[in-house]
């Protein structure tokens, strides 16, 4: 009966360890994007992601501004800024990277009307100083101000706006 019960206890020993070095030869496909190339290897299929760029604008007799956002999260903004005095035919342009400011307090900006709105703020601080003050709620209108940007521009093609710029649509 012990020869029985030991025989009967190694075939299932044998068969349990087959069965766990098959799983971990081919592990099931659950995860979405995953394709098996052979049975040790395996590559994840990604698709390549358009990023959505915005476009802002302001626009008065002498200057025209525009922003483009290449792309915006809670914590980064991927931005180009370009300033131009039509008059003086001058155009000066910066590029980079600003991060969110960590603060728990809400800023609130005005439009050209003198209505509020609470404004999320990302600073750009790697050569000069932009600060650009986004609205929270709607995400269309955009205030920017600047800080010893001199060396980039002349006093006539300023990159902090003067008016809100806005969004394309």
């Amino acid at each position: 009966m012990k020869n029985i019960l030991l025989i009967f206890s190694l075939l299932a020993f044998i068969a349990c360890d087959n069965k766990h070095k098959k799983n971990k030869a081919n592990p099931p496909l659950n995860k979405v994007g995953e394709t098996r190339i052979s049975n040790s290897e395996t590559l994840k299929v990604t698709t390549p992601v358009q990023k959505k760029q915005f476009y802002f604008v302001y626009e008065n007799d002498t200057l025209l501004q525009k922003l483009v956002i290449k792309s915006l999260n809670t914590k980064l903004l991927e931005f180009s800024l370009t300033s131009t005095n039509k008059s003086k035919n001058k155009t000066f342009n910066i590029e980079g990277v600003a991060k969110a400011k960590n603060t728990s307090d809400l800023e609130i900006d005005e439009d050209e009307d003198g209505n509020a709105y609470p404004a999320q703020v990302y600073i750009f601080e790697k050569d000069c100083w932009l600060s650009f003050r986004i609205d929270m709620e709607s995400k269309d209108k955009i205030r920017i101000v600047e800080a010893d940007c001199d060396k980039f521009h002349n006093e006539s093609c300023l990159f902090g706006s003067i008016g809100v710029l806005r969004l394309l649509k």
